[in-house]
């Protein structure tokens, strides 16, 4: 087991069930990683102009910008998976304060 991975599940000993807790999952895992950072692989190499077509890191962090206050709410008042709380919380935190504090 790697370090990322041991790291991760003791932070969050169970698995996100819903999609908002998969995205804020994602983006608390690898909140240091670079915005290059390939996340989902649609196509290579088809199109000359685009050899890569998918989402990396960043095209996610993007998303979540242009939608922080209204994906923070939702995270925070959905019912989350038992030990995914406070990681919940936390990614709702960092994705919009206000919606927290």
């Amino acid at each position: 087991m790697s370090r990322l991975q041991r790291e991760s599940l003791a932070k969050y000993p169970t698995p996100p069930t819903t999609p908002l807790e998969a995205l804020a999952h994602v983006l608390a895992i690898y909140e240091d990683s670079p915005d290059d950072m390939v996340i989902l692989t649609a196509t290579r190499n088809i199109y000359p102009e685009a050899p890569f077509t998918g989402l990396r890191l960043g095209d996610l962090r993007r998303l979540l910008d242009d939608h922080a206050h209204e994906l923070a709410e939702k995270i925070r008042s959905q019912p989350m998976a038992v030990g995914f709380e406070d990681g919940a919380w936390e990614a709702a935190s960092l994705i919009d304060p206000e919606v927290t504090s």
